[in-house]
């Protein structure tokens, strides 16, 4: 067969090799298609990236009625009260602790709540003896109850309206007389706690 071969010339040498290139390609094309084919590894998708969904923030507030510090035994109706810039006057009555109406309501996520009252023992007399960490409550007319601890008390006077400046946090003030002749403001600091619903 091989003799054969070389007694070709050379020009039929080079058809017969081309023509079995031309039958090795077309063999090894397939083969290495499938190979391929069976051999694909897995793709990877791009997908968008997905933020957590965050429910908003809800207030949940109420105007106050009813105060309670338990470990003072002072339970008292909380009425709507006012200041006179002009005057530099509170509105105030012997028997109940007033809120101050242009401050914060009591709620959950921000700004300052302003209680007043006398330093009468009817009223806020026995403040003085509260000690750190004391809870105070404020029922609200929905049915609420926030509930403070206290952290620390300062004297001012009455001219300092600082104290009536807004906070980020839920805070609580609460102000009444001291010294010998009533000439001091002292302030109550309460931080929030929490609140619960105690009426439907």
């Amino acid at each position: 067969m091989l003799a054969k071969f070389y007694k070709l010339s050379h020009i039929n040498q080079g058809i017969i090799i081309g023509c079995l290139l031309v039958i090795a390609l077309a063999c090894a094309i397939p083969v290495r298609l499938i190979y391929s084919l069976n051999h694909i590894g897995p793709t990877t998708i791009q997908q968008p990236a997905v933020k957590p969904y965050s429910a908003p923030k809800s207030s949940i507030s109420g105007k106050p009625v009813d105060l309670n510090i338990p470990s003072l035994q002072i339970h008292l109706p909380v009425i709507d009260g006012q200041y006179n810039p002009n005057t530099n006057g509170w509105t105030l009555t012997d028997g109940n602790v007033q809120y101050l109406v242009d401050s914060a309501q009591p709620n959950n996520l921000g700004g300052k709540t302003f209680i007043y009252g006398h330093a009468l023992r009817s009223v806020f007399g026995r403040l003085q003896y509260i000690q750190p960490d004391a809870v105070l409550s404020l029922t609200t007319n929905n049915g609420y109850q926030f509930n403070y601890r206290f952290k620390s008390s300062f004297a001012t006077s009455p001219s300092d309206l600082s104290v009536l400046h807004n906070t980020k946090k839920p805070v609580l003030y609460v102000q009444t007389c001291s010294g010998v002749f009533s000439q001091h403001r002292q302030i109550f600091n309460f931080e929030y706690v929490g609140y619960e619903k105690i009426k439907t």
